[in-house]
């Protein structure tokens, strides 16, 4: 599937682009500050 077919399907945007970013960035602080010096293992699914 391309772009603009995805695109054209979408009705409304829940969370914005910049939502994400901001939050992304937010979680990079809280993470860098409670495992500062820590080794860090992150599972995604």
């Amino acid at each position: 599937m391309d772009l603009e077919a995805v695109s054209s399907e979408i009705e409304k945007v829940l969370v914005t682009e910049e939502q994400i970013k901001t939050r992304v960035a937010e979680l990079a602080k809280e993470i860098d500050t409670h495992y500062s010096g820590k080794d860090l293992l992150l599972v995604g699914v």
